[in-house]
């Protein structure tokens, strides 16, 4: 039901951690490639200014590479993003205050899925 493929969308170093994640994923879970930092942990539901400045911010900009979300659940378990990123520290603090562990992608690297989903 979500078995999504690489398309035309991503390119470069993005499509190389994509492919790298998606052959790796365990079953029941789904990889979702270029998802902005503000739509995987920001709900927000304030309107006018209070909208406005989050989405002015580097939230509403910063794009992590895919994002691993729960079939089960829905929930995100765990965020994929390129090593040297510069909005690297953004990133991590956003995802530890979420209790979600940041992924570094490098591909060919073995991806320590018993310890993200337990």
């Amino acid at each position: 039901m979500f078995q999504v493929e690489p398309g035309g969308l991503l390119e470069g170093e993005r499509l190389t951690i994509f492919r790298w994640i998606y052959d790796q994923v365990p079953q029941g879970y789904y990889v979702c490639p270029a998802v902005r930092l503000q739509d995987a942990f920001f709900r927000p539901k304030d309107t006018g200014l209070a909208r406005f400045v989050l989405a002015s911010s580097p939230l509403a900009t910063t794009i992590l590479d895919a994002v691993i979300v729960s079939l089960e659940t829905g929930r995100i378990v765990a965020v994929v993003q390129q090593v040297g990123d510069e909005r690297m520290g953004l990133i991590e603090r956003t995802a530890d205050d979420a209790g979600v562990p940041v992924i570094e992608g490098r591909p060919g690297n073995h991806i320590p899925w018993e310890k993200i989903i337990g």
